[in-house]
């Protein structure tokens, strides 16, 4: 019933690690920031659950160096493979302007 009556979303999770930085680190706050922005500029997120929000504090590492941003992709799980096409690419140009 549930697959027939309700649409199902894709989740997609985006980890941030670094050796160096941890995510109160202004650098590193930049740089979810910066992703969170590209992909809500695709059209085709929803549900964006940044480790920077207080609420989602538990997607942060013990030792403060990895994050986890979670999100949905807008649209049928069905459609997904072709609605995410954009999205991996706002990720990726965010990955390469932060390495």
């Amino acid at each position: 019933m549930i697959n027939q009556d309700f649409t199902q979303h894709a989740h997609e999770y985006v980890l941030f690690e670094s050796r160096s930085l941890q995510v109160g680190s202004p650098v590193y706050q930049a740089t979810i920031r910066d992703l969170v922005t590209r992909i809500e500029a695709t059209g085709r997120v929803a549900q964006i659950r940044s480790p920077l929000d207080p609420a989602y504090a538990n997607q942060i590492s013990a030792n403060r160096h990895a994050a986890l941003l979670q999100f949905n992709l807008t649209g049928d799980v069905n459609d997904a493979a072709g609605r995410v096409v954009p999205v991996l690419a706002a990720v990726n140009a965010a990955a390469a302007a932060h390495p």
